[in-house]
């Protein structure tokens, strides 16, 4: 009696769960849509992988480091964290470089591959309560008025082969903030997990 009644109630209980994901992720949907919840996304130029033993280069790109050295270490700290998970080994560079220069120290160490960074859009806004108040401290009123809003940032990373100069990948990283989650009061922040999928995508276990 037992085993009929379980095996009755189980079809229900499979259906109930599945209905309950699809109106979690349709809900999800519509915030993100809405831009009530923070979005990500990942874009590639290829679908390669590369092994887990595999060895990275993070290059410091100069355009960024002449606007901001503060960002641009921050932002090749970042990546350097994110790789450490996925991958055997990485080394970060201590200062900026163009592309030739990152393969020839890349190939002098004998790494696999250099990751080269080029940020797109980088808008750190006042979205924040936290933020704001900082913000009054050192603004005026319409200052503040004028850039207040939801952080947004674009990231552009190429993957080179540096024994070959061979371009791997291409991807593009896309992220922005959302009303219901100030909280991600930095775009280095709001970057993170679209960043972390994508070395997700290129690891192969």
């Amino acid at each position: 009696m037992m085993k009929k009644l379980i095996f009755t109630l189980l079809p229900v209980l499979l259906i109930s769960c599945s209905a309950l994901e699809r109106a979690y992720y349709d809900s999800f949907q519509v915030f993100e849509s809405a831009g009530l919840i923070s979005k990500q996304s990942v874009r590639r130029s290829g679908q390669w992988v590369l092994s887990a033993n595999s060895s990275f280069y993070v290059a410091v790109n100069p355009e960024l480091a002449e606007i901001s050295p503060e960002l641009a270490m921050e932002l090749s700290s970042m990546l350097k964290l994110s790789v450490d998970g996925r991958f055997a080994q990485s080394r970060a560079a201590t200062e900026a470089e163009s592309v030739d220069l990152a393969v020839a120290n890349a190939q002098l160490r004998g790494i696999d591959y250099i990751l080269y960074p080029r940020v797109l859009v980088w808008d750190d806004n006042i979205s924040t309560w936290t933020h704001l108040g900082q913000t009054l401290r050192d603004k005026n009123t319409q200052q503040i008025i004028t850039s207040f809003g939801l952080d947004k940032v674009s990231l552009q990373l190429m993957i080179m082969e540096s024994s070959t100069r061979r371009l791997v990948d291409l991807a593009r990283l896309d992220a922005e903030g959302g009303l219901l989650t100030l909280y991600e009061d930095k775009p280095s922040w709001l970057i993170k997990p679209a960043v972390d999928d994508y070395f997700d995508t290129l690891v192969n276990y």
